[in-house]
């Protein structure tokens, strides 16, 4: 579907609010660039596993887990070199995510139940040893455990034990020098800070001095054997833990293709469960494209339903069919008409790229291969085009592209011109549209337009309610009820000057 339509009727924003449902980075992505599906076979898929999703949230207990972190960055190209234990971290993130998500669909019922959702789960790899060996290896700060291996475990206590013995032996000295000498570290060695006041430096190796000069920080000479030896435990211990990060970076990078699915099976379910909470939390439902109308029950703009004022807003009831694809919706300004096109435009999207409508059971929307929207100022100074020749070119593409399998949304038909012009052009256009059996909904002020569904066969006029008391509209769809613009009136509640609306009239 023609991505700048799309864009016309806000499909973006409504993939953003989507995404911001997901936890993992990788399927935030994939639903921010989502979009119809020209698939067949994958949008019946997408739309199964979404409706199996929707079910699934409406019961108890959590079934999907993900990861904050991408994995698939850190198992490409040279990062598979160089792996830190932050990146075990994410690596150990991703395996308890697959962990809690396999024990959730621990019981056989729920396969059977959701049978697609569980093919999925049943797609991410087992990988609980390569988890087991990653837990028994490193703490949950990303340290490794003294237990990771015996020669670690003997060499870190032997620098235990070390430190405490120079400690102590370094205490006894420093008491000598005063009450205000104690033990500290300069650099990788045990020193004691004393005072430099009559202190000879044939006692010890004086590594600084305080700020003030007033104290130093001293070795002793008897105590440089013993920080010699704890230099080389700590040596070490370190390279022993350098080996026994790089065997497990070994294990990950053979596991790497395994990883790979794992991810990719967990941001699948993760983007179809925040698609499901979307649904859940607004009422929408998976609507498979199929059939020959085009009725929407109870469908809202999403945009609208997660607004401030989403308990005003309200649902829309409209039906297109075999005695009629073509909807021309008129009335005042301000009215709704152009909502009720952006819902519609939504509705027919969304269901076509396996995402949740906004509209009750009951619904139905047939399968298109294009949506081509009309609407709002296209004028571009760049290409010197007015706003007029702006519409002029999109309504050229629509006519071009008008067919059984198409939904047309042009919003203001025939205005921007001469209104007699704009209707006769208006009037060819809708003429061409319903001649070419393509589906549409159209908005439209001018007069002469409105009649239209009588003359041509195929045609079906709209409106929305409007109150003549408050001079408002109660956006409740009528249809078959062409709408009047009521813009003397609506003027004349503005404060409109009495005389010139006298003489308007």
């Amino acid at each position: 579907m023609h991505p700048h339509s799309l864009e016309l009727i806000e499909f973006p924003r409504v993939t953003e609010a989507l995404a911001a449902r997901a936890t993992s980075p990788r399927a935030r992505a994939s639903l921010v660039a989502s979009g119809p599906l020209a698939d067949a076979n994958a949008r019946a898929d997408a739309c199964r596993r979404l409706a199996e999703a929707i079910r699934r949230q409406r019961e108890p207990g959590a079934w999907s887990f993900a990861a904050t972190s991408e994995l698939r960055a850190l198992l490409e190209g040279d990062a598979r070199d160089a792996f830190e234990p932050e990146a075990f971290a994410v690596v150990a993130e991703w395996l308890d995510a697959a962990a809690r998500t396999h024990a959730a669909w621990t019981d056989a019922s729920l396969r059977e139940r959701f049978p697609d959702l569980a093919r999925h789960v049943e797609a991410v790899p087992d990988l609980s040893p390569l988890q087991a060996r990653i837990a028994a290896t490193l703490d949950a700060d990303g340290h490794v455990r003294d237990r990771a291996s015996p020669a670690l475990a003997r060499a870190r206590k032997a620098l235990a034990e070390g430190e405490r013995a120079l400690h102590r032996q370094l205490e006894r000295w420093a008491t000598a020098h005063g009450p205000e000498s104690y033990v500290t570290r300069a650099g990788d060695r045990f020193v004691a800070l004393v005072p430099a006041a009559g202190f000879s430096r044939r006692q010890g190796i004086v590594h600084d001095t305080s700020n003030s000069g007033q104290s130093l920080f001293v070795e002793p000479l008897e105590a440089c054997e013993a920080n010699n030896r704890l230099l080389e435990l700590r040596a070490e211990a370190a390279e022993e833990e350098r080996r026994i990060l790089r065997e497990l970076a070994s294990l990950v990078r053979d596991a790497a293709p395994a990883l790979e699915r794992l991810e990719h099976e967990l941001a699948v379910l993760d983007a179809v469960r925040a698609c499901a909470t979307w649904a859940v939390e607004l009422g929408g439902e998976a609507i498979a494209p199929g059939g020959e109308r085009l009725r929407l029950v109870r469908a809202r703009h999403p945009l609208l339903a997660m607004g401030e004022r989403r308990d005003g807003v309200v649902p829309l009831d409209l039906e297109l069919g075999p005695g009629g694809r073509l909807l021309l919706v008129s009335g005042p300004n301000m009215g709704g008409k152009t909502v009720l096109l952006k819902t519609v435009g939504l509705a027919v999207a969304l269901a076509h790229a396996g995402l949740p409508v906004l509209a009750a059971e009951g619904s139905a929307i047939p399968e298109l291969d294009e949506l081509r929207a009309d609407l709002g100022d296209e004028q571009s100074v760049d290409e010197g085009l007015s706003t007029f020749a702006a519409h002029l070119l999109a309504l050229k593409a629509m006519a071009e592209a008008a067919g059984p399998r198409t939904l047309l949304l042009a919003d203001e038909l025939g205005a921007g011109t001469d209104p007699e012009e704009g209707a006769a052009l208006g009037r060819a256009l809708l003429e061409h549209v319903v001649s070419r059996g393509a589906w549409g909904v159209v908005t439209t002020h001018l007069g002469s337009l409105k009649r239209v569904a009588s003359d041509v066969p195929g045609i079906v006029n709209g409106s929305l309610e409007f109150d003549l008391v408050t001079l408002t509209s109660r956006y409740r769809f009528q249809r078959g009820v062409p709408g009047a613009s009521h813009a003397l009136d609506v003027a004349g509640r503005l404060g409109f000057p009495a005389a010139l609306l006298e003489r308007a009239r």
